[in-house]
């Protein structure tokens, strides 16, 4: 980072469906904060031709990378829509929980309109 390269982290530090956004942990962002480097929020979804919103690319429980990778291919045509929010300042917010958070709810409102911004599922169902 030092070096202004690029480092891409998802800060859940697990994976989910797609379904919902869990906490962030706030370490993971500290080598970013200590270089006082931007943080760049980027919300990820998969979306089929139609634009529904698709569960094919899931890799998270019990699912291995081998039966996402097979529904992968069983879906057909997916769409992965990247969703860029504005880049949070790490000089004026040094402080991680802070911008743990500021990530998040910017991720939570691009990826999950719906959502309440606590911790709680972010999609109760996704069709």
């Amino acid at each position: 980072m030092d070096a202004g390269k690029v480092v891409a982290l998802f800060p859940e530090g697990t994976t989910t469906n797609g379904s919902h956004v869990q906490h962030f942990h706030a370490a993971l962002l500290q080598p970013a904060i200590a270089a006082r480097r931007p943080i760049v929020p980027l919300a990820i979804s998969y979306h089929h031709s139609d634009g529904s919103r698709s569960l094919a690319a899931a890799y998270d429980g019990d699912v291995s990378l081998g039966e996402s990778m097979m529904s992968i291919a069983a879906a057909g045509s997916l769409t992965v829509r990247l969703q860029l929010a504005a880049a949070i300042d790490t000089v004026q917010t040094p402080e991680r929980r802070i911008v743990a958070q500021r990530a998040r709810d910017a991720i939570v409102a691009r990826a999950c309109p719906q959502a309440l911004v606590g911790d709680a599922p972010a999609i109760a169902h996704v069709a």
